[in-house]
């Protein structure tokens, strides 16, 4: 089972950034879902972001962040594909000298800088 550990520093910047009515999805940009921004090509380097979305979307609106991982702050929405590029046992870390949020894990770090996005309605591709 996929695990996602939060720091407590972490958890409080996603408290801090997170309004009341949005659900957190871990997305990677591989150019599949309803919030891809450009396109790409193939990466050596994935890129993670946080996604803040309202609860609003419907179900079929975010049909591609089926895999739903609890964590201690709460669940977070992952696509399936992602799991080929996470390991078993992940957190998210601050990162001691820039203070950038890190995904890690025993294997070292997958991920140097996440960054947390708003996606409103309107940023839905149809």
């Amino acid at each position: 089972m996929l695990t996602l550990e939060i720091s407590p520093e972490v958890a409080k910047k996603i408290t801090d950034f997170k309004g009341p009515n949005e659900r957190i999805l871990l997305d990677h940009e591989d150019g599949q879902g309803p919030f891809v921004d450009h396109a790409i090509s193939c990466q050596l380097n994935p890129n993670f972001s946080l996604l803040f979305v309202d609860q609003t979307y419907t179900d079929a609106e975010l049909s591609d962040y089926k895999l739903k991982v609890e964590t201690n702050i709460g669940p977070i929405f992952l696509k399936e594909s992602a799991t080929r590029l996470l390991d078993q046992d992940n957190r998210l870390v601050i990162e001691p000298t820039y203070k950038r949020v890190q995904l890690k894990s025993d294997g070292g770090i997958l991920a140097q800088d996440i960054a947390f996005v708003k996606k409103s309605k309107d940023t839905i591709r149809g």
